[in-house]
């Protein structure tokens, strides 16, 4: 570790190259405790090589916790400690490019802002509401707003008024942007937006998911002080009991655009963790809109697409963010649906041929399996609940899992028949209930997800995912060993 004096000391005003050899130089950044920038020197003089740094794609694309790859986040909050506004512009832009869509940025972009405070808010306003922008990046930049309302009284209305306005005109604006821009409605306690918010969930624009329904965000903002009518179901919508069962929806569903844009980042070499093809994204995805807690956009695309350079321009950046972001949106309304069924064509007619590397089903498993082993935390409750999870889960996992390799489906056959079935017999016992775990599945966590609304008086505070170990990393089980040679090896 660098100690700050010695630095200070010794580069007490960095120029140039020096600014960089003193960054890498510090220790991997605190989540929660800061630098003094402005002790080791940096000031005013360094604005433009701060901004360069914080949006430098190779730096932002560097190997994880590498002194490289934090160089970037001592910079944003060097320019946040600096209230740089000639920053707001570069890393707005940095955003919309894809540039800065990792797990770190998604926390430290809008605290950058924050501590910038009034100088972003109109250039936030305007880039959240400007929908030829990437809607991951203007998502990041509604939590900027929310987030510099929240730290400064002077700029609170302000933040206020400028949310209410993008609520107001968002007609056909996606139900997920409209649920974060209530959200920080919400957090600022604005209770004279109550109307439009109101209007908002009238007219079936709001993601359920995020906020709960218009009750919800009553008793949120005091308006109410418990519930009138019955929670609806949780999703996007509420739907009648009497729609009949559909496929689950996924890639195919998608324009063939939005699909190629997917398919060219999930090809991109480099990629060491994740899903690898669009139908082991459909089951990361479902994994993800099931998880028994909300998981933010931010954090799951960044899980998605941290390792290597996974986009070609930032034209494709921008279309593969927003085919992610509609792909998650078609998926977890599938599975808000009352019932549904399994994803089509996913079955090959001969079964044993499901358990070939090539399967479709084969994929789609794998990808789940890596999508509940990133958010099998969320899984561990306790209390009433403790007991249901514990007799549900395991058997759904068997059933879900069953098909994502041979081997695998092998070691299941031995370990809970003792041989007495066949791969065959067992794999046919699989085949019967696959569709009913998968719904069990979606059950279970929206039961979950439920309980926790109910204890919270219906207010969904996001989940953040511990950060997955970089492959050379300590594995976190304990063992010794590097998580590429330990519970990395999952992955593959």
């Amino acid at each position: 570790m660098t100690d700050q004096s010695q630095i200070a000391s010794s580069s007490s005003q960095p120029a140039g190259s020096d600014l960089l050899h003193l960054i890498l130089g510090l220790a991997e950044p605190d989540w929660n405790e800061r630098v003094d920038y402005t002790a080791l020197g940096v000031g005013p003089a360094h604005e433009s090589e701060l901004i360069g740094i914080a949006t430098d794609p190779t730096l932002l694309q560097a190997e994880m916790h590498s002194a490289e790859s934090w160089a970037p986040v001592h910079a944003l909050r060097s320019l946040g400690e600096l209230r740089s506004d000639r920053a707001v512009a570069p890393l707005l832009e940095a955003l919309d490019s894809g540039a800065m869509d990792d797990d770190w940025m998604a926390h430290e972009v809008p605290e950058a802002f924050a501590a910038i405070g009034s100088p972003a808010v109109s250039p936030l306003l305007a880039f959240a509401g400007d929908r030829s922008r990437g809607l991951y990046a203007r998502m990041v930049a509604v939590e900027g707003l929310g987030a510099i309302g929240g730290r400064r009284d002077a700029d609170r209305q302000a933040c206020i008024d400028g949310l209410t306005r993008i609520l107001e005109g968002s007609g056909d604006e996606d139900p997920s942007f409209n649920a974060m821009v209530i959200g920080e409605l919400v957090e600022l306690d604005a209770r004279d937006a109550a109307p439009v918010i109101r209007s908002a969930f009238e007219a079936d624009r709001v993601d359920l998911m995020h906020m709960g329904d218009w009750e919800d965000v009553q008793i949120e903002l005091g308006l109410l002080t418990d519930r009138i009518t019955p929670r609806p179901p949780l999703g996007r919508w509420a739907r009648s009991s009497a729609i009949d069962a559909k496929p689950l929806p996924g890639w195919r569903d998608l324009g063939a655009d939005a699909a190629d844009a997917l398919e060219r980042v999930l090809g991109r070499p480099g990629r060491s963790w994740g899903p690898k093809s669009k139908r082991e994204l459909e089951g990361f995805l479902f994994a993800v809109a099931c998880a028994p807690d909300v998981v933010r956009p931010s954090d799951w695309i960044a899980a998605l697409i941290e390792d290597g350079e996974p986009f070609e321009d930032e034209a494709h950046a921008r279309a593969a963010l927003d085919a992610l972001i509609t792909l998650y949106g078609i998926i977890q309304e599938g599975v808000n649906e009352p019932s549904f069924e399994e994803p089509e064509s996913l079955f090959r007619d001969d079964l044993m041929a499901n358990l070939q590397e090539d399967a479709e089903v084969g994929e789609w498993c794998r990808g789940f399996v890596i999508g509940h082993s990133w958010l099998e935390d969320l899984w561990d409750v306790s209390g009433e609940l403790e007991a249901l999870v514990e007799e549900e889960l395991g058997p759904l996992m068997l059933a879900l899992s069953f098909f994502a390799s041979r081997s695998l489906a092998e070691r299941y056959q031995q370990e809970l028949s003792g041989g007495g079935k066949s791969l065959e017999q067992m794999a046919e016992t699989v085949r019967e209930c696959w569709s009913g775990a998968l719904v069990d599945y979606a059950t279970l966590g929206r039961s979950l997800l439920k309980a926790q609304m109910d204890a919270t008086s219906g207010r969904l505070r996001p989940a953040r995912a511990e950060p997955r170990p970089g492959r050379n990393d300590p594995c976190l089980c304990g063992s010794g060993r590097k998580y590429k040679r330990c519970c990395g090896q999952a992955d593959g």
